[in-house]
């Protein structure tokens, strides 16, 4: 993952491409794992846009929206800027959180 800007991260690890987003995929889900030793239970909301599809999810109480970028690797957007953030945002979080939605939606 590389940061670009205060809230926009890109995923590039295991090289990994969301290349399901071309596929009208519209059904919310949620995802059940443990993460550094803490269960984790997040619900993925879906958003269709003419050209793309996003999957919103809160994390650290702001909303992360995970999307393709121009190369089809998946990019996490933040609602707020991240450095104005009293819950600072485990960025390898982030990216497990990528992995995980890509395994889903590649099922």
């Amino acid at each position: 993952m590389k940061n670009i800007g205060s809230d926009i991260i890109i995923t590039r690890k295991n090289k990994q491409r969301l290349t399901a987003v071309t596929i009208m995929h519209t059904a919310n889900f949620t995802l059940k794992f443990e993460y550094k030793g803490q269960p984790h239970i997040l619900e993925v909301r879906t958003a269709e846009s003419p050209f793309k599809t996003v999957y919103r999810v809160d994390i650290a109480e702001q909303e992360i929206t995970f999307e393709p970028d121009e190369e089809g690797y998946v990019r996490a957007v933040s609602s707020k800027p991240l450095h104005d953030q009293v819950k600072q945002v485990d960025v390898e979080l982030l990216h497990h959180v990528a992995e995980m939605i890509i395994a889903h939606i590649n099922k």
